[in-house]
């Protein structure tokens, strides 16, 4: 069953995405779902346009949908997608899937189809895409909590450690007291 009673904002950071090695984000906002239980957000994309995973850090289902914990609350994502090998230029979509379901376990399923123009690099250059200031901020702002919220003992392991090396110098004509007694000439 398919009602259009949600309402969403869903916006680009830029208008466009590169056919090749191209990035966008796409942040989406969707107002509180009163009366609902559940709900789950999945982003369904054209063939060679994937989505950036570490950057949206969001735990999906085995149907690679993203469980809200709390629908009756405003709900913000952001999603990062990308390209890697060249892909057809031109007019596609993104699709962005809301399933729900109530208190009486009813279900609803609404979807948004959001435009995408895929052009490739030298057009991107002379197009000079104006960008969305607001979803800008919000992907900086996501970018510079990343660190703080993986949390846990891998955080450590994931930065990249930029202390100086401890120098050792050795001096071949000194010798512990230890390496008198054991030294072998050869």
């Amino acid at each position: 069953m398919s009602r259009n009673l949600l309402e969403a904002d869903i916006r680009w950071a830029k208008p466009l995405l590169e056919h090749e090695e191209g990035m966008n984000h796409l942040w989406v906002r969707i107002w509180p779902l009163a009366g609902k239980r559940t709900a789950w957000v999945q982003l369904q994309l054209p063939e060679g346009i994937f989505l950036d995973d570490s950057a949206c850090g969001y735990k999906t289902d085995e149907r690679g949908r993203i469980a809200i914990e709390a629908p009756a609350k405003e709900i913000e994502l952001l999603f990062g997608i990308y390209t890697e090998k060249p892909v057809p230029c031109g007019g596609t979509a993104v699709v962005l899937k809301l399933d729900t379901q109530d208190n009486a376990g009813e279900e609803y399923c609404e979807c948004w189809e959001i435009p995408l123009q895929i052009v490739d690099a030298v057009e991107a250059e002379l197009l000079e895409p104006e960008l969305d200031e607001e979803v800008v901020r919000k992907v900086k702002e996501q970018a510079a909590r990343r660190p703080a919220e993986t949390g846990g003992p891998d955080a450590e392991q994931e930065r990249l450690d930029c202390t100086p090396a401890k120098v050792i110098r050795y001096d071949a004509s000194r010798r512990t007291e230890l390496e008198k007694e054991y030294w072998v000439e050869g």
